[in-house]
């Protein structure tokens, strides 16, 4: 029989009645003989609930009454499929081409024990499935998720979460053994009895109960060292008792000194904890510091990314249009999040509708500008003048410009 391998759990009294049981087909019974139709039965009957604990991780308890009053949940899930579901998805999206096996019947069976186990009979439809029941049983297991009825309690000297009902069944399915069941269960639930060979774990599921069945002489050695310790600090506060009773001959002057070491004490401890915030306080400050130096490091560079990136023409790429660039940052209208790398986008398409569009365009300012063709082409310092008037805000006009430039060349020739 494959040893039950035991693993931590990150909950292990949570979710209330929810449980997850494994039973690995190494125990089950086979039946090949032949059917009312004269074909190969292909039945398997095995474990499917026991009443008593479940695996140490989870700490479930089944009673009796669960465990027989299970029935109509069985009964009304008798599908069976193969593999766990996605994480997230419900039971009711399992694919038709995944049923694999049918409940045939359920019973109750004494075991020797004096409990009892709730057993199935399971008919197998896919070949290859019976081929891997009867030649590989110690790889497949069947997974059983469900939820009941479930309150914490004290059983045989153990706290369990006790499982009093089954109300539902999620999913019966068979799985590589022992599998990795959503909910967390990866112990093997065995139909057989307890075995007295050791148990495999992981050491962060060791319990003091497992402790002290199965390394007392190491719970011995812990609580001899716990003792020790103790010891040597009650030698040590006697001593210093002793001390301070030699030197005060009156019960004033002990109990003066037994205070003043008393308070010696809570002040070197809450100088202690004072440090600690202090440590603490600065450790915060420190992380909040590099967390801001590294979002603004982040925002820079996809700011000059983004600006490599354009088709903005150097001379566009004015001090108040990057100071409005870096001073965007993340905002919300109603439900949608407007980020920076959007709004940076949206600052350069409107420089560049600024800067670029309007040199050579047919267009009346407000004020009357003079309209220029589109076949009209500017020098490099008309482009400039015209730019810096139009975007930058200069009172120059290109119309004043050509103006000056006639009557400089007029006086020139005088």
């Amino acid at each position: 029989m494959a040893k039950p391998l035991v693993k931590t759990s990150k909950n292990k009294l949570a979710d209330q009645g929810v449980f997850t049981l494994f039973f690995g087909l190494s125990e089950a019974k086979t039946d090949d003989s032949a059917g009312d139709d004269g074909k190969p039965k292909h039945e398997i009957v095995l474990t499917a609930l026991q009443e008593g604990r479940g695996n140490e991780r989870d700490r479930r308890y089944y009673t009796r009454e669960a465990v027989v009053g299970a029935e109509g949940v069985f009964k009304a899930r008798r599908k069976l499929f193969v593999n766990h579901l996605e994480e997230g998805k419900p039971s009711s999206s399992e694919d038709l081409r995944n049923w694999c096996a049918t409940l045939k019947e359920t019973w109750i069976e004494n075991l020797p024990s004096g409990k009892v186990a709730r057993k199935v009979r399971l008919k197998i439809h896919e070949e290859w499935l019976w081929t891997r029941c009867l030649e590989a049983p110690e790889e497949i297991a069947l997974s059983i998720e469900g939820s009941g009825a479930g309150k914490e309690a004290v059983v045989e000297g153990e706290t369990y979460m006790v499982i009093e009902k089954i109300w539902s069944l999620n999913a019966t399915k068979f799985v590589t053994y022992p599998g990795n069941a959503k909910m967390g269960a990866d112990l093997v639930e065995s139909a057989t009895e307890e075995s007295p060979e050791e148990t495999p774990m992981d050491l962060k599921a060791l319990t003091e109960a497992l402790l002290k069945e199965h390394r007392p002489d190491l719970v011995a050695a812990i609580v001899a060292s716990v003792e020790a310790s103790y010891k040597a600090k009650l030698i040590e506060a006697e001593a210093k008792a002793t001390k301070i009773a030699e030197a005060a001959p009156t019960p004033a002057t002990f109990a003066a000194a037994v205070a003043a070491e008393v308070k010696g004490v809570k002040d070197s401890f809450n100088a202690s904890l004072d440090e600690m915030r202090k440590k603490l306080d600065e450790s915060d400050r420190k992380l909040d510091a590099a967390e801001v130096k590294t979002r603004l490091a982040e925002k820079k560079a996809l700011i000059e990314a983004k600006l490599k990136e354009s088709k903005l023409a150097p001379e566009a790429k004015t001090e108040r249009f990057l100071a409005r660039c870096y001073a965007v940052a993340e905002r919300k209208e109603g439900d949608k999040v407007i980020t920076v790398a959007e709004q940076v986008d949206a600052e350069i398409a409107e420089q560049l509708k600024l800067t670029t569009s309007e040199f050579g365009a047919v267009r009346t300012s407000v004020s009357g500008e003079t309209k220029i063709a589109e076949s009209e082409v500017l020098t490099v310092e008309e482009e400039q003048i015209l730019f810096n008037n139009r975007v930058l805000g200069h009172v120059l006009t290109l119309e004043q410009f050509r103006e000056q430039k006639k009557k400089d060349a007029a006086a020139k020739t005088a």
